[in-house]
Parts: C-alpha cells; sequence; structure tokens
C-alpha cells in the first residue's frame, strides 16, 4: 500500500505500560551502533519501519523501538500520523523528480534550516555533484576538486 520496502531489524513484542493501562504490541526494533540518541534520521527510519510492519502484516502499529547499543538506551518512537504522511508525500514528490528526470528544488541555503535538516548530507552531495559541468564528469580533475 505505501511502497514501502526495508530490512527491520527484529520484530518484538514489548508490554507498553501507558497512564496506568498495559498493553502487548507486535513492533520493530532498530538497533543502532552509535550512541547519539538526538538523530532525527533514526526516528524517521523507526517510523516508517512502523509502517512496513502495518503494511506487510496487516495489523496497526503504534510505535516502534529504537535502541543504541553503546549506551544500551531504548526510545520508544511513536508512529505519528501527520509525521509519517510528511514523509510519505516528501519520498512521492523526490520519486516524481527522479521519474520525469527533472531538476530538484534549489537549496534552501539556509544556515538554520539545512543544519537542523535530516538529509543535510544526501542535499548537500546532490547539489554539489549538480554544480559539475557534464563535460567533467569522471575526469582526475573532477575527482580532485570534488573529493569530500
Amino acid at each position: 500500500m505505501f511502497g514501502l520496502k526495508g530490512m527491520i531489524d527484529a520484530t518484538v513484542q514489548a508490554t507498553i505500560i501507558d497512564h496506568k493501562s498495559e498493553k502487548v504490541l507486535t513492533i520493530p526494533l532498530e538497533l543502532k551502533t552509535g550512541k547519539s540518541t538526538t538523530v532525527m534520521m533514526h526516528r524517521a527510519q523507526t517510523m516508517l519501519y512502523t509502517l512496513l510492519m502495518s503494511d506487510r502484516y496487516d495489523i496497526e502499529v503504534q510505535c516502534g523501538l529504537l535502541y543504541y547499543l553503546e549506551n544500551k538506551e531504548m526510545i520508544r518512537v511513536p508512529a505519528v500520523r501527520d509525521e509519517l504522511r510528511g514523509m510519505i508525500i516528501s519520498r512521492n514528490r523526490l520519486a516524481s523528480y527522479i521519474r520525469n528526470r527533472e531538476v530538484l528544488p534549489d537549496m534552501l541555503k539556509s544556515r538554520y534550516t539545512c543544519g537542523n535538516c535530516y538529509a543535510k548530507e544526501t542535499c548537500f552531495i546532490y547539489h554539489k555533484v549538480g554544480s559539475i559541468p557534464r563535460a567533467m564528469f569522471l575526469t582526475k580533475k573532477v575527482l580532485t576538486d570534488y573529493s569530500f
């Protein structure tokens, strides 16, 4: 239904205790080797796994778990409908640009907005590669001038 593909690290049955109620839910568990618990991309990936599970098993998945191995921290990531909707719409827009071979929108170039964006690395690389003249692709000069 959503057109998602992915490999969930693990599917677990978890007991969620919420406001004096207790539920046993089947949810995705995403394992991360780093210790940074503030990475939006990790939370977005976990949320998308809730959609993947919903689609694959025809069940409602309310949340996912994100576990950081290095600092042994577990985070419950709710499947926020509006955020998931925004991610799917953005994915569909990107797919449309790629399918139609259109040029992606210009980079915002806003220190605050770009600095906090989950896709900044991909965006920076895309726009840097897009600025290379076509005649120079894969020449020694390009590899030297545009190496990261």
